[in-house]
């Protein structure tokens, strides 16, 4: 599966130490991961405010301007699944962790053992927190959030997963993988299923996503995709 991680802490050294723990229990685990590091909570905020598709954020307490209380406290006003997990040297903040639903609060000097214990238990949590669906592209088991895909298409005997950050190249029917989406996708067209999340606007031959992306409309299919926009927004 893969993860993205974020660590946010001021101390350099303390960074890379998390670094190589989080690298070696993705290797025993079989995940893949993609970790980036910021040095201040201001820091982090900004580029959050781009991409917010984080699983796990390790964070620092005391630093900067803003301390991890703060950002966190920020980051639950639109985010309620990001696991948090505190790592700080300071227990006195231990009461806060718990107003900002994190995980774990982690001691410094970080046991290795504890922290991918405590890794463990966020994979678990994920899967509770949000609907997601697993693939299979060149060998690799890729778990997938389903508010992440835009729009899927057919490609000869493949199909083109588009989402908020890539294109992931399957080899799977469009029927049986539309099984797995649930309610919120639809067929546009015999090649194209949208979801209906991402739907900013139909016309009579093509839907615009909220990326600004265009999918055909077949015309056997435009009564059923309105029906469907409107049932998704009702509910």
């Amino acid at each position: 599966m893969k993860f993205n991680i974020a660590i946010c802490d001021d101390e350099i050294t303390e960074t890379e130490y998390l670094t190589s723990i989080i690298m070696d229990w993705s290797h025993k685990t079989e995940n893949n991961t993609v970790i980036n590091s910021f040095p201040n909570a201001e820091s982090f905020l900004f580029h959050y405010e781009e991409y917010k598709y984080y699983d796990f954020l390790l964070l620092d307490i005391e630093m900067g301007k803003m301390n991890g209380i703060d950002l966190a406290r920020k980051i639950r006003e639109h985010n309620k699944d990001l696991q948090i997990i505190f790592v700080t040297g300071f227990e006195k903040y231990i009461a806060d962790g718990y107003d900002v639903a994190a995980l774990h609060y982690l001691m410094k000097p970080v046991k290795p053992e504890k922290l991918c214990e405590v890794l463990n238990r966020a994979v678990n949590n994920i899967g509770k927190s949000f609907p997601t669906v697993f693939v299979n592209a060149d060998g690799e088991n890729i778990r997938l959030r389903l508010s992440d895909i835009f729009y899927i298409e057919t490609a000869g005997h493949s199909l083109i997963i588009n989402t908020v950050d890539s294109q992931i190249t399957v080899n799977q029917s469009m029927s049986s993988f539309f099984e797995n989406l649930g309610d919120g996708f639809v067929y546009t067209h015999r090649s194209y299923v949208v979801n209906i999340e991402h739907i900013k606007r139909i016309s009579k031959t093509e839907i615009v996503l909220d990326n600004d992306i265009t999918v055909p409309v077949s015309r056997r299919m435009f009564d059923e995709v309105n029906r469907a926009f409107a049932d998704y927004y009702r509910r």
